[in-house]
């Protein structure tokens, strides 16, 4: 089979960064590397593994191709070294809207051999009917469920229908899945109460990502590292958290409101947890925090409902577990200063803090509190400040925050106190680029700021990217 008829199976742009840098010479343009006849072929296929990206679950950029069009022997060692097979993203759009043959996907699969795979189904446009190729595809797939390791699916009901047998049951057996990723609707899940979409069967099972919550997911929790899941009753948070007892990593989006709760959860292995509140306006997903006890936590994120003043859950979590937080990341907390200066001066311990307040004159009345011999965060390395507009102004002249008050308290906490402030850095978002750019400007610009940067502090100013993402 030739195989350039499969350059749309990676459903992404032909040349990547890595796999170029072997095909391209320093003036962009291609050629053919000497490589000596004998230079034996396992050695040869493991320097395309070693050379291109790491092959870990959800990277669609593993594809192979561009070294099979080199010359004849790096097709042949290309096609002959599984590893380089192994991963795949099926965009079940691509299949409808291009009329793919499931034939192909089963040449890509099959050159993986025996290799654990890394899978992405994705139906992301939710087709009606499935395509006659891709109802010969998911058996295809639902064949090598033995090879599973990290397996994302994104499934409409039409091909969950598919995927699940109508016993519920998911698969017998899954031995190598180390990754699951579900982005099932609940109404999509079989609606008979006895039925239930079993995962049960997979003893290296550590990470799973479940887009809506559902008791009929069934899930070995017990052995779970990492759960993360973008909407859940804050009755089943604290269900996950207490049938979860080696969680290390947890992220819940909670929608509803006051959890019900029989008795406390004490949760002794959890280092990171994540609470989104927004959704549902109320207080029951702080109030979780009331009917925890973590006391390895080291990272903390929380985001606080809309017009939230009533914070005393939080400091009483802090102390009632003894947690030594290193990491807090507050998005919208409390409009009233004294309310936000109450969770800092809680969190003594904290190294990195991460704060989007819901006023943006916040800063200007905390800066300065950080600027003073006290208890507020005297560990403090690290500041992180995103600051949304109150109101749309494309045209506002005058920067949200104070660039003096930030220069003053960056000096301060870099030469006075106890810890140094290693790395500041303040995003402006939902506002234009090039006014993101001039208020930043206007920091960065300042003596005390650029002496700060040549000493060795790490600085940035201007706007919002990839890295002020709460959730």
């Amino acid at each position: 089979m030739s195989t350039f008829s499969l350059g749309h199976l990676s459903c992404r742009e032909f040349e990547y960064k890595t796999q170029t840098i072997l095909l391209l010479d320093k003036n962009g343009l291609r050629f053919t590397p000497f490589v000596p006849p004998s230079f034996p072929a396992e050695i040869l296929g493991e320097i395309f593994i070693y050379c291109l990206e790491e092959m870990v679950y959800p990277d669609p950029k593993i594809a192979p191709l561009l070294l099979c069009n080199v010359c004849r022997r790096w097709r042949e060692v290309a096609l002959s070294t599984p590893r380089l097979w192994s991963c795949l993203v099926i965009d079940f759009d691509t299949i409808f809207a291009r009329g793919i043959q499931a034939g192909l996907y089963q040449d890509w699969l099959s050159r993986a051999r025996n290799t654990p795979l890394s899978l992405c189904l994705d139906d992301i446009t939710y087709l009606k009917t499935p395509t006659p190729a891709i109802n010969a595809l998911i058996p295809i797939v639902m064949g090598l469920s033995d090879q599973w390791r990290d397996v994302d699916l994104r499934l409409a009901p039409s091909l969950t229908k598919l995927l699940f047998r109508n016993d519920g049951n998911f698969l017998p057996e899954i031995p190598l899945l180390e990754r699951l990723s579900l982005w099932i609707h609940p109404l999509e899940v079989p609606q008979d109460s006895s039925v239930s979409l079993v995962f049960r069967d997979a003893p290296k099972l550590r990470h799973f990502v479940l887009h809506t919550y559902s008791s009929r997911i069934q899930i070995p929790w017990a052995q779970l590292h990492t759960f993360r899941c973008g909407k859940i009753t804050g009755s089943s948070c604290m269900e996950v958290l207490r049938n979860s007892p080696g969680l290390l990593n947890a992220t819940f989006d909670i929608y509803d409101g006051l959890p019900v709760v029989d008795s406390p959860v004490d949760h002794p292995r959890l280092q990171s947890l994540t609470l989104g509140l927004s959704r549902g306006g109320f207080l029951g997903g702080l109030h979780i925090l009331d009917y925890l006890n973590t006391p390895a936590l080291k990272s903390l994120a929380l985001q606080f409902p809309p017009r939230c003043s009533n914070i005393t859950s939080f400091p009483s979590f802090i102390s009632r577990s003894s947690i030594q937080l290193h990491t807090l990341a507050l998005f919208s907390p409390p409009t009233t200063t004294k309310g936000l200066i109450d969770c800092l001066k809680a969190a003594r311990s904290v190294v990195h803090l991460k704060i989007c307040p819901s006023d943006e004159r916040d800063p200007d009345y905390l800066l300065p509190r950080l600027s003073q011999p006290g208890n507020l965060l005297p560990k403090l390395a690290s500041l992180h400040i995103i600051i949304v507009p109150n109101t749309h102004n494309p045209h506002r002249v005058k920067p949200p925050v104070n660039p003096s008050v930030v220069a003053r308290m960056l000096n301060w906490r870099w030469a006075r106190a106890a810890t140094r402030l290693q790395s500041f850095r303040l995003a402006y978002s939902h506002i234009p680029l090039l006014r993101g750019r001039m208020f930043g400007d206007v920091i960065t610009s300042d003596p005390q700021v650029r002496r700060l940067t040549q000493e060795g502090m790490v600085v940035y100013a201007g706007i919002s990217d990839g890295n002020d993402v709460f959730m």
